[in-house]
Order: structure tokens, then sequence, then C-alpha cells
């Protein structure tokens, strides 16, 4: 048979006919003499190993070679030869180890194949049950016991979710009562208003509702731009008698008149005069049923403007606007008797638009101002007590209430609050009064307007308690007297209290021509 072998001394790869195990082969690259065994029994493995010297000379003896000349073809293998005893055990034993080497090859193989199947299997499904886990995920490790709670704390927490319902619930309350005061507000207008369409109906209209409803809308707007001209620091606007002030309203009425068609049209058809008869509306006002107060009660004729304030101590300081006693030394006040006093403009703050002014009257009430360590929440109940257009609704203190909208002023300046609350010229610097606490917690200075000179719906503005207080502690003798002598504390919840304490701080304050 051919086999296939390399040469035990430099490699090379050689073919030849071996007839048995144990033929003799000489390399043609590096001329060694070695014997060729093959079992064919077992496998066509082929060894080669060394022949001895003793051997290859005897080889070389019988079957002289010629020399080698380049890369002659593979040298025939000679003719087998006997074994000795020793050689064939040796073959015997090398037998045996490639047989023992195959059977361990096989079975390798085998066991390979065996776990490449069992890697290609898929997994099998997830047990099913509550008790079943999965290889694929560990358990998740058991939570630790939750921990004893501590009764101090249970008890704490239990008091301050009372605190907390009664909180809710006193501002579920003073909403309440609030929405209850407006309602009742509105209603008191709505009555008075009523009650002037029914007067002009019947006594200047001959019964037409239509036109009288007219006359009301045309006089409120002529009477807002009164105001606006009495409270806008020009002393060139300012009415010099009271003449002057009826003349300008019968004129702005007759204009407006002629204007509307309603108007316009019953003055035709009752061939009425428009000067004489809108001059008989105005002399002529609807008496308020038991009302006994003169037409014309305080004379304004010798103020050139007038505000709205608030005492602060015991002893005669009292806070306002600067916008409201301007460049005044000295401004007149009305008290709530009617008595007038004279108050001295001890400091101002133009950028804050605050003044603090000093009487020798001894109030009976006084109000305390919140320093604002924080901003007060949106939607916060406050009130203010002031004199709104004197002039017109009168120089009684008038009531008015709304809610913090914003934390900031105009152009989010954060030294002010935006609120609801409905003011007027003549409401400038009142007090801004928490309903909850008693509290004053700014001071109104502004209200917004539109571009066409129309104040916009519910939009004023407060300088803050922590401004305003910051102001007037400038002043020693100020600080010295509100620390002296606090006002006492109302009752938590009582808002008449609360409301009769702003009302009797208050006063009106008059700025001399």
């Amino acid at each position: 048979m051919h086999v296939q072998f390399n040469c035990p001394q430099c490699g090379i790869a050689m073919q030849a006919s071996v007839e048995s195990s144990g033929s003799s082969v000489q390399c043609p690259e590096c001329s060694a003499q070695f014997q060729v065994e093959a079992q064919i029994p077992v496998v066509p493995v082929v060894q080669a190993r060394v022949v001895p010297a003793v051997a290859a000379r005897q080889v070389q003896q019988t079957h002289p070679q010629p020399p080698l000349r380049g890369r002659p073809a593979p040298v025939p293998v000679t003719a087998p030869r006997p074994r000795k005893s020793g050689a064939s055990k040796e073959s015997t034993m090398l037998f045996l180890g490639l047989g023992c080497a195959c059977v361990l090859l096989v079975g390798l193989m085998a066991w390979m194949s065996s776990a490449g199947k069992k890697l290609a299997e898929p997994p099998p499904p997830p047990a099913e049950g509550p008790g079943a886990l999965t290889t694929s995920i560990a358990p998740p490790k058991p939570e630790p016991p939750p921990a004893p709670e501590d009764p101090e704390k249970v008890r704490m927490d239990a008091e301050l979710k009372k605190i907390k319902d009664a909180l809710a619930a006193r501002e579920a309350r003073d909403a309440e009562t609030a929405q209850q005061e407006r309602q009742r507000e509105r209603a008191k207008q709505q009555a008075e208003m009523d009650e002037a369409l029914a007067y002009f109906t019947s006594n200047f209209f001959g019964g037409d509702e239509k036109a009288a409803a007219a006359f009301l809308e045309i006089q409120n707007d002529v009477m807002w731009g009164v105001s606006n001209l009495i409270n806008d620091q020009d002393p060139a606007n300012d009415f010099k008698s009271k003449e002057d002030f009826e003349d300008y309203v019968v004129g702005r009425l007759l204009v407006r008149f002629e204007k509307n068609d309603v108007l316009s049209q019953w003055m035709k058809v009752h061939q009425r005069e428009p000067r004489k008869f809108v001059q008989e509306l105005m002399r002529t006002q609807p008496k308020r049923p038991g009302s006994g107060a003169p037409d014309n009660a305080f004379d304004f004729k010798k103020y050139a403007s007038c505000g709205s304030g608030f005492w602060i101590s015991a002893d005669g300081w009292i806070l306002t606007n600067e916008h409201v006693v301007s460049d005044a030394r000295e401004v007149d006040l009305r008290l709530h008797d009617g008595k007038i006093i004279q108050a001295r403009v001890v400091k101002t703050d133009e950028a804050n638009d605050l003044a603090l002014l000093k009487t020798t009257h001894s109030p009976a009430s006084w109000q305390a101002v919140s320093k604002g360590a924080s901003d007060l929440p949106l939607g916060r109940t406050v009130f203010t007590v002031g004199y709104p257009d004197p002039m017109v609704q009168g120089v009684e203190p008038k009531f008015t209430d709304g809610r913090i909208s914003a934390a900031s002023g105009i152009s989010d300046r954060k030294d002010s609050y935006q609120t609801t609350v409905p003011v007027q010229h003549g409401n400038s610097g009142g007090a801004l009064v928490d309903f909850s606490t008693g509290w004053v917690v700014g001071v109104i200075n502004a209200k917004l307007m539109g571009s066409n000179g129309a104040s916009a719906d519910n939009v004023s503005y407060a300088i803050k308690g922590n401004v305003v207080s910051a102001f007037f502690e400038s002043v020693p003798e100020a600080k010295a007297a509100a620390v002296k002598a606090p006002p006492k504390p109302v009752a938590k919840g009582n808002e008449r209290d609360v409301i009769d304490r702003a009302t009797a701080s208050s006063v009106l304050i008059l700025r001399p021509r």
C-alpha cells in the first residue's frame, strides 16, 4: 500500500509503497535512514522512527543509493525484514495505545455532540405557580420589617393634622363670610341703583325707564372723569369753586346727551331745553330713606387733593402715600367725628411712594404693620378701608375687599402686591389688611388704567408690609412709639372686630391748595 509520512529529521513530506510495518526508508533531503510503521488493521496512521546507525549501514550495504542531486523522487521502501521479539512487543503496545486513543476520541466527540444539542435546545418554560422560581431572574430579597413607629411622632402628626384641618376649615369659613359680605355689598349697590333709576324715571323722564338708565350711565362716566381730574396732581385742573365744578359737569353731560341716541330723541320729543334740564338733574338728587345729612356736608374748595391714611401708634403717627401729600409740609386730617386737625409731614420716600405724618392727636384705634417675612399666598383674602372719590361718594370711610392675585406689582416689582380689591382715586394711602390676622400687610398706592383712560376691573396694587415697616422704622421716634404700645390683638376669626379696627384707624387726608 502507499502511505504518506514526514521525515523525523527535516520534516519533509514523502510517499512510498510500504508492504508491512517496519520498512526502512531513506530521506531524499537529509539522507536520514528510518523505518515506516503502519498499523493497517486499525487506522491509516503512519509513524516514523529513526533507524539505528548499525541498521542504517546494513541498509546502505544491501541497497547502495546513488548520490543525491537536486530533489530526487521518493525512495522505494525495501523489502520487509524479520523483526525480533522485542520489536513485536513494542508494536503490540503501540497498537493498544492507539486503540485506547481512538476510543477516547470517539467518546469525546459523542459527548461534545450531545452537549451541543443541549445548548441548542431552548430553555424550558418557567414553571407556573406561586412558589415557582426561574433560573434567569434572582428572587427578590425580602424587605426588612418596618421599624416600629415612634409614639411621640404619631402624636405630633395627629396634632399637626388637627391644626391643618382647623386652618382649612377657618379659611373656608373666611371665604364664605367674605363671599356673603360681597354679595350683601353688591345687593346694596344694586338696591341703590334701582332706587335712583326709579326716582329719575318717575320725577324727570315721565316714566321712560330706558332714558333714565341712559342718563345714570352717562352721569357715572362723567363723574369718574371728574375724579381723575381732581386727583391727577395737576393744580391747573383743580376746580376753584363749586360753580366751576357744576359748570364742568353740566358741559360734559350736554356733550354726552347730544351723542346718545336715546336721550337726544327724548329731548326732541319732550321739547326740553338741554342745559336747563341737565342743571335740574344735577341739582336734584334722590334722598336716601332715613338720611338727614345735608347735600353738601363738606367743602372741598380749599383743598387740592385728598387721599387715605391710617394710624400706626397711640401717640399720633400716620402712614400714607407720598403722592397724597406731594410737596406739602402740613396737611389736614378729617376725623370720624368730622373734626379737622393738622398733621406735619415728617418723612417721604418718593421711590417707594410712602409718607410718614405726625400729629398731637391720640387716636382711639391704630393698627400694627406686618414685617412681611414671607409673601402672602395667592388667593388670600384682604381688604381696605379708605375714602374713594370723596367729592362724589362722600367723606365717610368705605370698605372694599378682594384677594391677592400676584406677589409682585407692575412690571413684576417685588416690593408690591397685585390684588383684586376695587379701589378708586382717594383710596391711595389706605391700609391693605389681612382678613385672617388683622395685620396691615401693605399700603394701597395704585390701580391699573387702560390705554383709553378707563380703569381695569379688579386690578390694584399695594406696597408690601416689609417695605412699609422698614420705612417708618427708619425714624427712631416712630419705631419706638409702635413698639411701646402695640394694638390689642383681635379675636381670631372675628371679622367684625378686624373691620371695625381698620375703620376706626383710617383717616381722610386733605392737601391744602
